[in-house]
């Protein structure tokens, strides 16, 4: 994943393609997985109050479509957390 490496620039660009390319449904798990990447990027660039509300509204659609003790909910959860605790 583009996120974890040194390529954030890509990992944002990829991310934000699949955001505006709009075949998908509202609340999709393809949109709510690039609008992670996006949150991702944020907290590894240390842009803590982005990556908090973009983590929020992907654990707010996960937790929507896929419910909250899903582990990719969880997972977005404890991201969630952890830049709040950066933000902080």
């Amino acid at each position: 994943m583009l996120a974890e490496t040194d390529r954030l620039a890509d990992a944002d660009h990829y991310a934000r393609a699949v955001l505006a390319a709009g075949p998908f449904p509202p609340g999709h798990p393809v949109l709510l997985w690039a609008q992670g990447v996006v949150a991702r990027v944020h907290f590894r660039r240390e842009e803590w109050a982005d990556a908090v509300v973009a983590y929020e509204y992907t654990v707010e659609g996960f937790e929507l479509v896929l419910g909250p003790g899903h582990p990719k909910t969880l997972r977005m959860a404890d991201a969630l957390a952890a830049a709040r605790k950066a933000a902080n």
